[in-house]
């Protein structure tokens, strides 16, 4: 199906004008949508490292570069591995409530106290898009984390009302997955993070990986290895493409 994905050379306008033209004609083959947060929605790469480092000032540790710290991503979403790789002591990362993550997400909250990150250029437009078509049952957004986070920033861009439900879950989210197709209408759940395809096979939920090399947290490496050994991942160009994945080409072609 990827062939089939409308890349960024078109404009927006003529995009999302050529997605409503055939979602106006045919249903889509999802009615339950799913949506990562960071990375996805929101434009937090770069924060994601400034909390990072601020985290390890607190632990007393050596800093890393930016491209070092998105790099670690890159280790088979193996996180003891990646906290290893940028020298973070076993103890300080180890557990469910580890003082790196306490740590970090104090960092976070202060960092977007005093500065709401952006939402990636075309989601309101995308979503507004999504929302509009016919046969979509419900929208839902899954985040990882303080359960009040997601809701306060959506908020602060005036996104909440293109969702249903709002869910802050473990890192691997599969709890909130299974809530996504518990009525048994197909469901899809778009992420800029390759590991959030293993949640979904565990939870049954299909895997939409929004490939974004600019916002999204892992490299280009990782990304482009996941398409080529997930035969069954649904992979769209940016957040802009998502009403690709709605559509089945096969049967449109035949």
């Amino acid at each position: 199906m990827s062939e089939k994905i409308i890349t960024k050379q078109n404009t927006d306008h003529k995009l999302l004008d050529y997605y409503r033209n055939i979602l106006t004609k045919v249903e889509p083959i999802y009615k339950v949508l799913g949506f990562d947060l960071d990375g996805t929605i929101l434009d937090t790469k770069h924060n994601s490292y400034l909390t990072g480092m601020a985290a390890f000032r607190k632990l007393g540790l050596n800093e890393c570069t930016e491209e070092e710290w998105h790099a670690a991503f890159d280790l088979e979403n193996n996180f003891e591995k990646m906290h290893r790789t940028l020298g973070v002591p076993g103890k300080y990362y180890k557990g469910t409530n580890s003082i790196f993550s306490k740590y970090w997400a104090e960092e976070r909250e202060k960092l977007e106290d005093e500065t709401v990150p952006g939402i990636i250029l075309g989601i309101e437009e995308t979503l507004e898009l999504i929302k509009s078509i016919k046969g979509i049952e419900r929208m839902c957004v899954i985040s990882v984390g303080n359960s009040k986070r997601p809701e306060r920033l959506l908020s602060a861009h005036g996104l909440t009302r293109y969702f249903d439900d709002i869910f802050a879950d473990s890192i691997d989210k599969t709890n909130s997955l299974k809530e996504l197709n518990k009525n048994g209408s197909r469901a899809i759940y778009f992420s800029d993070v390759s590991f959030d395809g293993y949640a979904c096979k565990k939870s049954g939920v299909q895997f939409g990986l929004v490939v974004d090399y600019e916002h999204g947290y892992e490299p280009k490496e990782t990304i482009d290895r996941y398409i080529i050994e997930d035969k069954e991942v649904i992979p769209v160009d940016g957040f802009r493409n998502i009403p690709s994945a709605l559509v089945d080409w096969v049967s449109m072609t035949c």
